[in-house]
């Protein structure tokens, strides 16, 4: 059918997000769309139509990082055995180890986080669900037979039960956090849960209470705001981070 310029802009926003995502053999499915869409936009280059590429950008958010390097023939072989539900064979380096070695994985899902790009697992004949970063693989190889899959294994459940999150405990916990005003705002627009409450204390600060999941991810996020956030409960948090806090103090004393 005929491209519109919104379509033409989309296919070259698609592209530029994607190219370093998709294996070459899938995007040349798509690479007479994505040359098309340059065409057309070429043609409207006079036109306001024609500058949309210049006011449209996909920013990562926090601290931007390079996209870590994932050799193209893994990242066929990859998703060739998840579209194919087959087995593979690999040489993987875990994160710190100085040597690779052999597995025969399962693959059930691709995550794309951030930089990084995540395949979840089960490997040889065990039933626990494994992440497995693609940059870490050294060579891949498809297998003839078919995955194995977990019972019940679903990967919207996996995740959002916490298998990016990092649980600390299985329990959800009763947060309450007094931030400055400034590091609140955004959420009263964005809250943290449903039940998420936001109160302004006499002395300015607004006081966070909510029901979350005990996660690696909130700790980061909480440490994240610096002074701008103290932790009031639970106890063991709080004293968690008033550790993390004295060993920064120590790190920074003026020598």
């Amino acid at each position: 059918p005929e491209m519109s310029p919104l379509a033409a802009l989309t296919f070259t926003l698609v592209e530029s997000f994607l190219q370093d995502v998709l294996p070459k053999t899938i995007l040349n499915y798509l690479n007479p769309h994505f040359k098309r869409a340059r065409s057309l936009l070429d043609k409207l280059q006079s036109t306001h139509f024609g500058r949309w590429h210049e006011k449209i950008r996909i920013l990562p958010r926090g601290q931007a990082l390079k996209p870590a390097f994932v050799k193209q023939e893994i990242l066929e072989t990859v998703y060739e055995a998840l579209m194919k539900e087959r087995q593979f064979q690999a040489t993987y380096r875990t994160k710190g180890a100085d040597e690779t070695k052999k597995y025969i994985i399962h693959p059930l899902g691709m995550v794309f986080r951030h930089e990084i790009i995540y395949l979840v697992c089960t490997l040889w004949n065990y039933k626990d669900i494994k992440q497995m970063a693609l940059h870490r693989f050294e060579s891949a190889e498809l297998l003839e037979q078919l995955r194995e899959t977990p019972s019940k294994f679903n990967l919207d459940d996996y995740i959002g039960d916490g298998g990016f999150s990092y649980p600390v405990k299985d329990t959800p916990i009763k947060l309450q956090a007094l931030f400055e005003p400034e590091a609140a705002a955004h959420l009263f627009e964005t809250p943290l849960s449903d039940d998420q409450t936001l109160t302004q204390k006499k002395e300015g600060k607004i006081l966070l209470k909510a029901t979350v999941k005990d996660t690696s991810e909130l700790h980061w996020w909480l440490l994240g705001f610096g002074d701008q956030v103290e932790v009031i409960k639970p106890k063991k948090l709080r004293d968690e981070f008033a550790i993390k806090i004295e060993k920064l103090s120590r790190m920074y004393e003026l020598k």
